[in-house]
């Protein structure tokens, strides 16, 4: 009797280890790929960010994301980028955390090369217009624009769903309108490889979303542009591709801080697909000199994407 009570122990053990074992392997499977390798860059690029340096943080994430999405190849560009950091954006940035940002970069993009992104999973995204409370549900609403992991994936459809494949694991998504009146809701989803799922994503009112898109001074080197330059081109790129604008929302000086200074949209227009300055010597005439300013600038696509960024430019006197 005795016997047999320790052989039962012995297989519930087994069985026990077992499952524990199973779920192991279950939470091993659902380890993001290049993980701590994320975390690492992360960790590294908030280090190195300061006052008048370009934010690398949102390149890296956006990084990743493209590589969830199985589309490597934008991925490791993004990464190219923030490994300029040394040439374009690294003036005044201490040695050690320029280094250890560039070290981990470098460890990331590896990553990235060697391996292959969990399977993509289906997720269904319905969006409504939110009402008094958070679970009032309105009416679903089409031509909503939807992002996931700050990517742009779609629109919904006439009757306020997008269907897509998305990365499996937890995601985090956006629903916005980029109009003159903006709105926007959040929602989350965690799938399993291969799954299928639905969210539903509640619009409320929001203080004009925009995209964050690289912003790019077309004349400057090194992010430095002289006072006599006879041109002033600010163009939004995606890929490294200009994206085409339709409209100017607004331009604006900023200071070290980030800081509203003053409007200059009134010395700007579309030109091409491009925000140029009507009188460019006149504009850098006007402007502080041989120090680090900002300008904020806002744009609508032919797409109806509001697309936003700074980019910061020193004027030489000569």
């Amino acid at each position: 009797m005795m016997h047999t009570i320790k052989l039962v122990v012995l297989l519930l053990a087994s069985a026990v280890a077992w499952v524990d074992r199973g779920h192991q392997a279950g939470r091993e499977i659902r380890e993001p790929v290049c993980a701590s390798e994320i975390d690492a860059a992360r960790w590294a690029a908030a280090a190195a960010e300061g006052r008048g340096r370009y934010r690398v943080g949102p390149e890296i994430d956006r990084a990743m994301a493209l590589f969830r999405f199985h589309r490597r190849t934008e991925a490791l560009s993004r990464l190219t980028r923030v490994e300029r950091l040394r040439e374009e954006y690294g003036q005044g940035l201490p040695d050690e955390k320029g280094t250890a940002l560039l070290t981990s970069v470098g460890r990331l993009r590896d990553c990235i090369t060697r391996a292959s992104a969990a399977p993509l999973a289906t997720l269904t995204v319905r969006v409504f217009m939110g009402g008094d409370s958070p679970d009032d549900r309105g009416p679903p609403v089409p031509g909503v624009l939807v992002l996931v992991e700050d990517i742009i994936v779609g629109r919904t459809s006439s009757d306020g769903t997008l269907r897509l494949r998305v990365p499996s694991g937890a995601i985090e998504l956006r629903a916005e309108v980029h109009e003159d009146s903006g709105y926007r809701g959040d929602g989350k989803a965690d799938l399993a490889p291969r799954a299928s799922g639905e969210v539903a994503i509640l619009l409320g009112e929001s203080s004009h979303p925009t995209y964050r898109t690289e912003l790019r001074l077309r004349e400057a080197n090194y992010d430095t542009i002289v006072v006599s330059s006879a041109s002033l081109t600010l163009e939004f790129l995606e890929n490294g591709t200009v994206v085409p604008l339709e409209r100017l929302i607004e331009v604006e000086l900023l200071d070290a801080n980030l800081r509203e200074q003053s409007f200059l949209t009134e010395h700007f227009r579309v030109e091409r697909g491009r925000l140029v300055a009507s009188d460019p010597p006149a504009l850098l005439a006007g402007l502080p000199k041989n120090e680090w300013i900002y300008f904020g600038a806002t744009g609508r696509d032919r797409a109806g994407v509001h697309r936003h960024n700074i980019v910061r430019l020193r004027i030489l006197r000569r």
